[in-house]
């Protein structure tokens, strides 16, 4: 994991019965040979858009969820951040990223869930020195099972489409089952 030496972060949430909506900042400042600037999601290239050079990026995001009823969310979220490699070139690079996010909750049974997320890792869509030619997607469906008070069991799937931008690539495909216990 990257050592950051400075970072400032700040959020902003207006929450509301059928609206949730917050706004984030962060600056980042990355010293030489430890750069990771999007948290080790997205490609190589958005965690590392000038290789090791220290760098600083500012990252700001929007967040909103839309609830009409108790029983159906949809939401979503979009990233910008704008990097700049401070020495040895003075470059730029802007990554974006973002998701579609839908919600049933009660699906099946009360207590139970029903999720799916479609978006994009972050990817270098503008860059003085290389950028992502081809686009990742993410797929991912979830149901969560309540089995009791304290029990949850969640199967999943999720799937990265063109992993690293790059539609050579072959997909990948994950499983999951997660098990939440809570006291």
């Amino acid at each position: 994991m990257p050592t950051v030496l400075s970072a400032l972060w700040g959020q902003i949430g207006f929450f509301s019965k059928p609206f949730d909506l917050a706004f984030t900042y962060t600056h980042k400042y990355n010293r030489a040979g430890d750069v990771g600037i999007m948290g080790g999601t997205g490609s190589s290239l958005a965690n590392r858009p000038f290789g090791q050079a220290p760098t600083q990026a500012d990252n700001y995001g929007v967040q909103v969820n839309f609830k009409p009823s108790r029983r159906f969310q949809l939401g979503g979220w979009y990233g910008y951040t704008k990097a700049e490699q401070l020495r040895g070139g003075g470059n730029d690079a802007t990554i974006q990223n973002g998701a579609i996010t839908l919600a049933l909750a009660d699906f099946g049974r009360q207590g139970n869930l029903l999720g799916f997320v479609f978006g994009v890792p972050p990817k270098v869509t503008e860059s003085d020195v290389a950028r992502n030619r081809d686009t990742s997607y993410h797929l991912e469906g979830f149901y969560r099972f309540q089995v009791n008070d304290f029990v949850s069991v969640t199967p999943g799937v999720y799937v990265i489409l063109n992993p690293e931008h790059n539609h050579r690539n072959d997909d990948i495909w994950v499983g999951l089952l997660r098990t939440t216990f809570t006291f």
